[in-house]
């Protein structure tokens, strides 16, 4: 075997190689699947993807056959918002980034042919040069693109997570407001009946002007209060029918109509150290560093030595002399060592190191501010369902009592209804809030944390708590 026939099957093998070491896309995403599961406890498998749309909508209206649970809005969602699947597909931009990041460049060719001046002479030259330190960049190289695309994978898990907790904020929005307007239209009906009520009284001549207007101001404010919450939930289905992607016939689902009780509590002791421990967004920042890093070292390196080319030159005169021998190419760096790239890379990585002790400042801040509103909200739905629902049952039933013995009015009694029927509408918004305020602190254990947890959180603190401000665990 000759010396060129080894240098190529040696390029060839290294080629191999490197091309080897690069992860494929079932593995990038078997790893995605894998975070996500232990994660968030989602099962989320990447390669249904692929299935044709017309199967993709038989699944889905199968699922949407019945009164759609919170899961099952979530199976639709990972299963057929295109907008997800679009970010799923993305993460094999920064794959074809490492593939590339694995390939030295092609070997040049050179070739010259000069004449003579003074006679019929001829020479051919020619020159095979490869980039060597193309090949000794190359792991700096990979090494970037790698963490490149890390960071991507950590972005696409936090993005799946975040998606699947806007399904559940909305889902429960949907749930609380149909609630709601099955009380309020209780409180509608129990207005309009007081108001009509008072309109024959006012005709005999038993009740004031003034009586009756109280009565229709409280019969029209239970129409427009009713009304609003209609409008609410409308936009909430929207809301939900757009993060599962659906459309067409596909939009008539329905919801399990009644938010669940109150669950076990979250343990928050950690909670903060938790937020930072399995926060993706610092991951995420770290790669960024790892991958400043790397492309820093590039550019040094480049810098130094922008250009050695090794190779064979080749030279035939006219009279059949061949001349052969090695060549060399080598770039002087005099003018340009790379200041300017070398000074950008710094710049980022700095700024990456900024970043990282920024955010993890503000996760800190978020979590506290989170958990907060957790305890406050699992108060305030304790103290609505402990004490201010049986008072308001309480009050009822001895109102019917007085009424029943003649002892007061329809109107006494119809007013004790509704009161009723208001707090039991508390208690579903201290539920929904609760429920709301809950996802948001998983997510926060799942590693993500979002800017719009913090305005929430504060939102929901921000509500006074008639019983005891002692701190205590949700």
């Amino acid at each position: 075997m000759t010396r060129t026939m080894r240098t190529q099957l040696t390029s060839a093998s290294l080629l191999v190689v490197l091309m080897a070491c690069a992860p494929t896309r079932e593995a990038i995403y078997d790893d995605v699947r894998r975070q996500l599961a232990d994660r968030a406890a989602l099962n989320v498998d990447v390669r249904q993807l692929s299935l044709e749309t017309r199967e993709l909508d038989a699944n889905v209206l199968g699922v949407l056959s019945e009164n759609l649970t919170l899961d099952a809005a979530v199976k639709v969602s990972l299963l057929n918002n295109r907008n997800l699947q679009a970010t799923f597909e993305r993460l094999g931009v920064p794959h074809a980034a490492l593939l590339q990041a694995s390939l030295p460049q092609n070997p040049m060719i050179d070739a010259e042919l000069r004449f003579e001046m003074d006679g019929d002479g001829k020479t051919l030259e020619i020159g095979l040069v490869q980039d060597v330190l193309d090949f000794i960049a190359i792991p700096a190289r990979r090494q970037a693109a790698t963490a490149n695309l890390e960071h991507e994978r950590l972005k696409l898990v936090s993005t799946v997570i975040s998606h699947v907790t806007d399904v559940r904020v909305a889902f429960y929005r949907v749930q609380a407001n149909q609630q709601s307007i099955r009380l309020l239209r209780e409180v509608r009906d129990g207005s309009q009946a007081s108001f009509e009520l008072a309109k024959r009284l006012h005709e005999a001549g038993n009740i004031s002007d003034l009586e009756v207007a109280q009565h229709q101001a409280l019969y029209a404010q239970s129409r427009l209060d009713l009304a609003a919450v209609e409008t609410m939930v409308v936009q909430d289905r929207e809301r939900l029918t757009a993060l599962m992607g659906l459309w067409g016939k596909q939009v008539a689902w329905q919801v399990d109509p009644n938010l669940p009780a109150l669950p076990a509590s979250l343990d928050l002791d950690e909670f903060e150290a938790g937020a930072i421990k399995k926060s993706l967004d610092l991951e995420e920042i770290r790669w960024s560093i790892r991958a400043a890093n790397a492309e820093l070292g590039v550019a040094r390196l480049e810098g130094w030595l922008p250009e050695l080319g090794v190779g064979v030159s080749a030279e035939r005169e006219s009279s059949g002399t061949t001349r052969v021998g090695p060549a060399l190419m080598v770039s002087i760096p005099i003018f340009n060592w790379n200041q300017g790239k070398i000074a950008a890379r710094s710049a980022e990585l700095r700024a990456a190191q900024h970043r990282y002790a920024g955010l993890a400042v503000e996760i800190r801040a978020t979590a506290r501010a989170v958990r907060n509103a957790l305890i406050s909200a699992r108060k305030r739905a304790d103290f609505i369902q402990e004490t201010i629902l049986p008072l308001r049952q309480k009050i009822l039933d001895e109102m019917l009592l007085r009424y029943n013995a003649m002892l007061v009015g329809t109107f006494e009694l119809v007013r004790a209804k509704r009161d009723q029927t208001l707090a039991q509408r508390q208690q579903v918004e201290a539920l929904r809030d609760y429920w709301i305020t809950r996802a948001e602190a998983e997510l926060i254990l799942q590693g993500r944390v979002r800017t719009r947890a913090t305005s929430l959180a504060m939102q929901n603190s921000s509500s006074q708590d008639p019983r005891s401000s002692k701190p205590s665990h949700d």
